[in-house]
């Protein structure tokens, strides 16, 4: 049994799940800044405690429109010690142990997506495989 801690979070009406380890932290939506020329899911560029952060919505990156800002929304900061980036995801909602041995494949399977588990209420968690999210 390999237990991992997995932070869920919500974008459209799927569940998704991150690595803890790889995660920096959690942030409310502040100002953002336009980047001209910048990719289509690049929404723009924040100042997280003085560094420029480029922050990536998710939900253009998974292939879902765009919605309107609102408070429940957060800004999920991913570092790899080389590249540092901030996503943009609909709502968090909590950080739970899983075991990895039960993950399975999906018919999602992808680039950005690694897998899937079975939370405790038997719903669909997607995990996304944040070392392909920071190469891009």
């Amino acid at each position: 049994m390999r237990n991992q801690q997995l932070l869920h979070f919500v974008l459209g009406k799927k569940n998704y799940g991150i690595d803890v380890l790889k995660i920096e932290s959690i942030e409310r939506l502040s100002n953002i800044t336009r980047v001209p020329n910048a990719p289509e899911a690049i929404i723009g560029v924040m100042n997280l405690r003085g560094n420029i952060l480029p922050v990536l919505c998710l939900r253009q990156k998974m292939g879902m429109n765009p919605i309107k800002y609102n408070d429940e929304m957060r800004i999920i900061v991913l570092d790899n010690e080389v590249n540092r980036i901030g996503l943009l995801v609909d709502r968090v909602i909590d950080v739970k142990n899983v075991d990895m041995d039960d993950i399975y494949d999906t018919d999602e399977a992808n680039d950005l997506i690694q897998g899937a588990i079975k939370n405790q209420k038997d719903e669909l968690v997607i995990l996304l495989n944040t070392n392909n999210l920071l190469k891009e």
